[in-house]
């Protein structure tokens, strides 16, 4: 019986690949999208408009962020945000400029939002971005209220420039 030996420059070769194979589509731009998870609230100290929290998902890292605009509009029930939305986490940080409406008709517990926008700083400049979170009351101490927000930033690589 003939032993085929196969020279180690190509099993070096095929181990790469394999490795290479195990990257995630979505970091390695073959997805149309990024998704994370989040949970952030709104600081007591240094106080709103500031948020913070942490973010899991393709990416992991934290979240800061800042509301710009709050307008209660339709005898409100509605309410205009505008926000941005800062993921920070190595070479895939980046800004997001979110807004859109979110409807406070069950009041502020158990609301859920989705919004939208565009990352305008960072990895992904130019991708648009839709989040989609629920509020609840939660232990971190220092969460306005005790109210923090849980949800989805799903980025949509295929719109950057």
């Amino acid at each position: 019986m003939k032993t085929i030996r196969i020279p180690t420059c190509i099993a070096s070769f095929v181990i790469a690949i394999v490795l290479l194979l195990q990257i995630s589509p979505a970091l390695a731009g073959g997805s149309p999208n990024v998704e994370l998870t989040y949970t952030k609230w709104v600081t007591i100290a240094p106080g709103y408009p500031l948020m913070e929290g942490v973010v899991g998902g393709d990416v992991v890292g934290t979240f800061a962020g800042t509301v710009l605009q709050l307008k209660p509009i339709a005898n409100g029930k509605i309410t205009y945000v505008e926000a941005l939305y800062v993921v920070i986490a190595g070479p895939h940080t980046f800004t997001a400029d979110i807004q859109g409406n979110e409807n406070d008709t069950k009041g502020f517990v158990g609301a859920t939002n989705t919004l939208a926008g565009t990352i305008i700083d960072g990895w992904l400049t130019g991708a648009e971005v839709y989040v989609h979170y629920e509020s609840f009351l939660c232990a971190e101490p220092n969460a306005l209220d005790g109210l923090c927000y849980t949800g989805t930033i799903r980025i949509m690589t295929g719109s950057a420039h």
